[in-house]
């Protein structure tokens, strides 16, 4: 994957430089529910690039597409290994952008669930508040590997992020909890969820708004709760919180 930096960026080598320190501590960073980084080294015209793991599995939105929503059983092992990979990245005092954790961004295998896609170098920006990205990426893979092979814009759900994140305070970890809950919608239903009165957004107009769930597929009333509480702003679980939830 070659990475090319903002066209306004003057200070080219210095932010080349802050990539490669930040690609040496993903490099050493092994976890097992994302796509591991082999290399990396600078290309041509200010950029880099970027040498991934090769895996066989399937995006996740490719793999719904052809196979329809997952059993409730299938996709409560999937939240959970993305819970468990971001309790990981949280005790590391890092963090990972929500849209890593779309199913676009997501590939599957048998169960098994990796975080994959364009802005996975995000997960090494640390703090809280928002931070603006410092590369655009290009991928020059086959379109069988796990990696996409087109320079990926904001859908927008992608452009709720930024505003779910500053209604959260700014805590990154919440604002992925929701991202790992609009993946869940999408894997029970095959569809992404909406907020009645609010014209297809995924966020709530108001204080105790209803979040909406459809009535087929058939799904727990454990599962229910919990996909509820994950996708309203004003009860949404921390990292933490969702991973000591009942369903998971």
């Amino acid at each position: 994957r070659v990475h090319t930096l903002d066209p306004k960026v003057t200070d080219v080598q210095a932010r080349l430089q802050a990539s490669a320190r930040e690609c040496d501590q993903l490099r050493e960073l092994k976890v097992p529910g994302v796509v591991g980084l082999l290399d990396h080294f600078v290309h041509e015209g200010g950029s880099f690039a970027t040498v991934w793991e090769h895996t066989d599995y399937d995006p996740l939105d490719v793999y719904l597409r052809r196979g329809g929503p997952l059993p409730e059983k299938e996709v409560r092992g999937i939240v959970l290994q993305l819970l468990s990979t971001l309790r990981y990245i949280e005790a590391k005092g890092l963090r990972l952008e929500g849209q890593d954790l779309r199913s676009s961004r997501l590939t599957l295998r048998a169960g098994e669930v990796k975080v994959s896609g364009a802005a996975l170098l995000g997960l090494l920006r640390k703090g809280t508040g928002s931070a603006r990205p410092l590369v655009g990426a290009r991928a020059l893979v086959r379109s069988s590997s796990s990696l996409h092979d087109a320079e990926t814009q904001p859908d927008s759900c992608d452009r709720g992020d930024t505003q779910d994140a500053e209604d959260d305070g700014g805590d990154w970890g919440r604002s992925a909890v929701r991202s790992v809950g609009i993946t869940m919608h999408e894997m029970l239903f095959n569809k992404t969820p909406e907020v009645p009165g609010d014209e297809g957004s995924l966020l709530a107009p108001d204080a105790g708004a209803t979040i909406q769930l459809p009535d087929s597929p058939k799904i727990s009333a454990e599962c229910r709760e919990f996909l509820c509480k994950v996708l309203d702003r004003y009860q949404r679980p921390s990292v933490q919180e969702a991973w000591a939830d009942p369903f998971v």
